[in-house]
């Protein structure tokens, strides 16, 4: 499972959204009742996490689901930008957490990547398994 989540940094969260990705990204519903609703409460950000499961499928509160056949950092740090943007919070947080190395939708990572740091947000990777990497400190491909 690869997962962006959006917080802000300052001590305290107002709000949090949710970005699920592998061939594909798709931003999780976040709010419960109100709609397909992109940033909500930190409250509601368990639910929806935990809803996540095999196969690229997120249960609540709008299910979404998309292909979980490859992994595409391009498509997350877009669908990571429209929550950025979607925001009004002066001070942005993304955890960018993934198990493997992107091998697919390549072509306009460097764009995304640098449209996602000229926000401001503060980017902190998590890489786990045998294919995962980080390179000199930024997202790498």
């Amino acid at each position: 499972m690869n997962g962006s989540t959006l917080v802000r940094s300052s001590g305290s969260v107002n709000h949090i959204g949710l970005v699920v990705f592998g061939n594909n990204a798709v931003q999780a519903d976040m709010v419960p009742g109100d709609g397909d609703v992109a940033l909500g409460a930190p409250a509601d950000g368990n639910t929806v996490v935990n809803s996540i499961s095999n196969g690229f499928s997120i249960g609540q509160y709008t299910a979404k689901s998309g292909s979980g056949a490859a992994t595409n950092y391009t498509a997350a740090l877009q669908q990571v930008l429209l929550e950025l943007n979607a925001s009004t919070d002066s001070k942005k947080f993304v955890v960018f957490a993934s198990d493997g190395v992107s091998n697919t939708g390549g072509a306009g990572f460097t764009a995304a990547r640098d449209a996602v740091a000229a926000t401001g947000t503060v980017v902190n990777t998590i890489v786990f398994g045998s294919q995962a990497a980080c390179s000199g400190g930024r997202l790498a491909t």
